[in-house]
């Protein structure tokens, strides 16, 4: 049997194990070298995302009792814009043929758009681990654009946590 005990950095430690027959039905190879038998085994890990919860809300009108009395609620229909803050690379660590680590998103490249629901709140997930830019597209009617962008930072916790959750919000 075997099971995995620490898995790669950004990773998450896998649960699974693999159970490994040596006998005359198992299929094998010879390795050219030392004629030693080779069982191959496929093994999988997961790389460690990030979730992104946005939070925008506003003052809107509650009531007037001889002054207008206004409450903090989430606002709908907020358009954000999440851009890499930084170069992002594959959690594999992968290179190409010159040598350099496998770029998912160049730094100010456009990783995703997400607009609020009813309750104020948008969630962008599977975002590989690093900086991020958040950034307010469109405001509601009755509102003014937050032009104040927010850095997120998805870092690795450990093996065994596999999704790193960041949160920000906007006001108006």
């Amino acid at each position: 049997r075997i099971e995995e005990v620490s898995a790669p950095e950004g990773y998450t430690l896998s649960s699974a194990y693999v159970t490994v027959a040596v006998d005359t039905n198992t299929a094998y190879m010879i390795d050219p070298t030392s004629e030693d038998a080779i069982i191959e085994v496929e093994y999988e890990n997961h790389p460690v995302k990030g979730e992104l919860t946005i939070f925008k809300q506003g003052e809107l009108l509650a009531g007037y009792d001889h002054d207008f009395q206004y409450e903090l609620c989430g606002l709908k229909g907020v358009t954000f814009e999440v851009y890499a803050a930084e170069n992002i690379y594959t959690a594999d660590y992968q290179k190409d043929e010159a040598g350099n680590r496998l770029l998912e998103y160049a730094e100010g490249t456009l990783v995703t758009t997400i607009t609020t629901d009813d309750s104020g709140l948008a969630v962008a997930r599977n975002l590989p681990l690093g900086k991020y830019l958040v950034k307010e597209k469109n405001a509601p009617k009755g509102f003014v654009l937050n032009a104040a962008s927010q850095e997120v930072n998805f870092e690795y916790a450990d093996q065994n946590t596999a999704v790193i959750k960041e949160s920000v919000t906007f006001s108006n």
